[in-house]
């Protein structure tokens, strides 16, 4: 009964119609169960998630090819699902949520953005070492 009380609160129906709603419905319920994080200024995660690294090492791994076409690839790749026509949610985000890897919502985001960023600086880096 807690749980339907809470959707209620947060304007969520016991008959969810979309992915986007369940999965706001879901990343709304993270926000208000973790503890302290009215104190902390919204409970962003700076836990270290071994996913962060994982990704890092694929990252330095393609290094290996000494193509940077690879990593202009994965830039676009990390940026396209990212604009959504439909909502205003992020696809990657909602992926990467999805998948069960990360505790919260808010560390789905974080690790959206590192993949970004690095992808983007892997690039940039790899141009300049090169070509």
């Amino acid at each position: 009964s807690s749980s339907s009380s809470s959707s209620s609160r947060l304007g969520c129906s016991s008959t969810v119609r979309s992915r986007q709603t369940a999965v706001t419905c879901r990343a709304a319920g993270d926000r208000q169960q973790q503890p302290g994080s009215a104190a902390k200024g919204g409970g962003i995660s700076t836990r270290f998630n071994p996913i962060y690294l994982a990704i890092f090492g694929a990252f330095s791994a393609l290094l290996v090819f000494r193509n940077p076409y690879i990593y202009a690839a994965l830039t676009i790749l990390t940026i396209l699902p990212q604009n959504s026509n439909v909502t205003s949610l992020n696809n990657l985000v909602l992926l990467f949520y999805e998948s069960g890897l990360f505790m919260n919502f808010a560390e789905a985001v974080t690790c959206v953005r590192l993949v970004t960023w690095l992808s983007m600086g892997f690039m940039v880096a790899s141009f300049a070492l090169f070509k």
